[in-house]
């Protein structure tokens, strides 16, 4: 996973919960919109973030973060996302995903954008699967969440 960079504290990106997030290197859009432009580019930028730096700041905020959140750039885009899921899992922290949905791999794990610690868990619950909450807009425009089960 090429990470760009970690922002220590975030109170928005996974509503009701104390987060992080970790900002992957590369997109498969190119969006005019993006409040991430720099991050487009799947360049290997040797300034970016090391995993075993992520994990350190973990183990330093463990009782205080509540959850971790992957955003982009694209993070389904990186192979090793399902891996680092079950790692921050397994250190305790919920963990929540940001994507386009548009390079959603065959995987076992949740993407759940917007997703909140109960919505995680009913989903959990629900499948074993994939399970993802989509955010699009409808045809007058407006944004609507649809939950898909696959």
């Amino acid at each position: 996973m090429l990470i760009a960079r970690l922002q220590g504290t975030s109170l928005i990106d996974l509503p009701g919960s104390v987060s992080c997030v970790i900002y992957t290197q590369g997109c498969n859009l190119s969006c005019e919109y993006c409040h991430n432009p720099g991050l487009m580019s799947m360049g290997n930028d040797a300034s970016g973030v090391l995993w075993q730096d992520v994990v350190r700041f973990l183990q330093m905020r463990a009782g205080f973060l509540d959850a971790v959140v992957f955003s982009g750039g694209e993070p389904t885009l990186h192979s090793d996302l399902p891996e680092k899921i079950e790692i921050v899992r397994s250190m305790g922290f919920l963990a929540g995903v940001h994507t386009n949905g548009f390079a959603i791999p065959d995987a076992d794990y949740l993407l759940l954008s917007h997703a909140t610690p109960e919505k995680t868990e009913i989903a959990k619950k629900k499948t074993e699967r994939l399970a993802l909450s989509v955010v699009r807009k409808n045809a007058r425009g407006e944004w609507q969440n649809f939950i898909t089960e696959v």
